[in-house]
């Protein structure tokens, strides 16, 4: 019996080791492949813009200096009738003595037209020179196009990833993010499963971007493959024992570090809704507020799809007073801009002169904004006195532990 344990055991071992290092090897494998395939992509499209626009400007240089030339030499040939004619009106001037003072008058009329050619061909030389200016815009415009380039460059491809019941990764998706925002690059995003980790403020649905990482700190939270299953914990290690919580509530499964397998740490949640939007990224402004005035800290490039809609920003929460529907400090609202919000829906909202966030109810006579807080009183008001920004479609949260 002792024989069969240990062989069971070492198979078990054995087996757990070889899917570790294959799940591994084909994140590592998709990872490389993402990225070099997103950098072929972005040299390929940088050096056809830059060749595109410099064929452009090439263009329209040459076409300009040959339409200038064209009327310079035209207003240079008539400049030389005209003088060639104020020559003739002289030789008539000194034969017909009578016509003289015609004659004067005459030629002066010519010397007005000729001071208006050189007037002409002064502003085609402004035109010439405004062309210039024109094609230095044009230059700059392309300068501006290779640093939006280079920004491009700062998206990460994040693998969303899948596991099956032999524990094989799969990738289901893959979307394009700031790795500034998310805090590493070196990363993949699954699907929470279940309310285990309810008790952290991670949910069912949730999208957890997960760093590599097979040496966690005491508290953090990991996924891991424990016992052929996959999970997310909180882990607390001492020596080779292992103990990883799910909340206060739970039993904490208790193990030797050789019968885990560490895969990474929670970095950051994705709580929103999936949109069947084209894929892509749109840009979303993060928003501050002072009083009633509004700063942009910054804008994100984010995937629409996994955003869940278009047409929204960002606002960073400033307290606690959304808790109880897990919504607190420092997380980032995803806010779809509307001024009409319905009844039952997570408002941003100004009133009397201060930013809140509210659960809005609606009566026939007046509005109630609830907090996510029993601490916090209603407030019953009139529609007329609320500024409504928008509505909560999700949250995004930095997880530092």
């Amino acid at each position: 019996e002792k024989e069969a344990r240990d062989r069971i055991k070492n198979e078990l071992e054995k087996e757990e080791k070889e899917a570790r290092d294959r799940i591994k090897n084909e994140l590592e494998k998709e990872e490389k492949e993402a990225r070099d395939r997103i950098k072929s992509e972005l040299e390929k499209e940088e050096k056809e813009a830059r060749d595109r626009i410099k064929s452009e400007l090439k263009k329209e240089e040459k076409e300009a200096r040959d339409k200038i030339k064209s009327e310079l030499e035209k207003e240079e040939r008539i400049s030389e009738e005209e003088q060639d004619k104020c020559g003739e009106e002289e030789r008539i001037s000194e034969e017909e003595q009578d016509k003289c003072g015609e004659e004067e008058r005459i030629s002066e009329e010519e010397q007005d037209k000729c001071g208006e050619e050189e007037r002409i061909s002064e502003e085609e030389q402004d035109k010439y020179g405004e062309e210039e200016r024109i094609s230095e815009e044009e230059q700059d415009k392309y300068g501006e196009e290779e640093r939006i380039s280079e920004e491009e460059q700062d998206l990460t491809e994040y693998s969303f990833a899948a596991f099956n019941q032999n524990l094989e990764a799969t990738q289901k998706d893959a979307y394009k993010l700031p790795s500034d925002f998310i805090g590493t690059s070196e990363a993949f995003i699954v699907e929470i499963q279940d309310d285990s980790m309810a008790d952290y403020g991670i949910y069912q649905k949730d999208l957890a971007v997960i760093e590599y990482n097979d040496a966690p700190s005491n508290g953090s939270i990991v996924f891991a493959i424990v016992n052929h299953k996959a999970i997310l914990r909180s882990i607390n290690r001492v020596n080779t024992f292992i103990s990883l919580s799910a909340g206060r509530d739970s039993q904490p499964l208790k193990t030797d570090i050789n019968n885990i397998n560490i895969i990474g740490t929670l970095k950051f949640i994705f709580r929103t809704q999936y949109s069947n939007e084209p894929e892509g990224n749109a840009i979303y402004p993060l928003i501050s507020f002072n009083g009633n005035v509004y700063n942009t800290e910054n804008a994100y490039s984010l995937p629409v799809r996994l955003i869940g809609v278009r047409n929204a920003f960002l606002y960073r929460m400033t307290d606690d007073s959304m808790a109880d529907y897990d919504l607190f400090k420092d997380d980032i609202a995803i806010i779809e801009n509307t001024e009409d919000p319905n009844g039952d829906e997570v408002v941003l909202a100004i009133y009397d002169n201060e930013i809140i966030v509210r659960i809005l109810k609606k009566t026939e006579n007046y509005v109630e904004l609830h907090a996510g807080s029993k601490h916090i009183k209603p407030l019953k008001t009139t529609r007329e006195s609320l500024v409504f920004l928008g509505v909560l479609k999700g949250l995004l949260r930095k997880i530092n532990v």
